[in-house]
């Protein structure tokens, strides 16, 4: 989160079209993820039954560290708080850093503890259900973001 910030902080002091591609972007990405979790299809549930959990570990922590979404996901949300001229920079970076780190930390911690005590007992329906909801979601977000920035973009200068 920091480091999607400190990058956005040095792009908006040299791009006056930040505000429309902070749309732009959420209106490319946020579809994209919508679709693909409004269609997805829970299927049959892998067994983890005689994985250590040394190897579990080492390979959700490759996977992560692997991963460029948080990047694309932060520098995403950024575009879009600066989009509606809200901006996070100077002093204020490490902070951001700090309390969305904190989040998504919270956000794991609450998920792996409700999915290690509930996961049994939640209907596959159920959790489909909430899966393509949250897809559903994110295709319009996505959606509005696309109309914003065709707005923006049919506005004379």
């Amino acid at each position: 989160a920091a480091s999607a910030a400190f990058a956005l902080s040095l792009i908006t002091e040299h791009a006056a079209l930040l505000h429309e591609l902070g749309f732009i972007v959420a209106a490319c990405l946020f579809p994209v993820l919508g679709l693909r979790l409004a269609f997805w299809n829970p299927g049959s549930r892998a067994s983890t039954e005689g994985a250590s959990k040394r190897s579990a570990l080492w390979l959700g922590a490759s996977i992560a560290a692997l991963n460029p979404a948080p990047l694309v996901t932060w520098a995403t949300f950024l575009s879009l708080l600066h989009a509606w001229r809200i901006t996070v920079n100077g002093a204020l970076i490490p902070f951001f850093g700090l309390a969305g780190g904190a989040g998504v930390l919270s956000w794991n911690l609450l998920l792996v503890g409700l999915l290690k005590r509930h996961l049994g007992k939640v209907p596959v329906r159920l959790m489909a259900m909430l899966v393509r909801g949250i897809g559903f979601l994110l295709l319009a977000i996505g959606l509005w973001a696309a109309l914003n920035a065709l707005h923006l973009v049919k506005q004379p200068r």
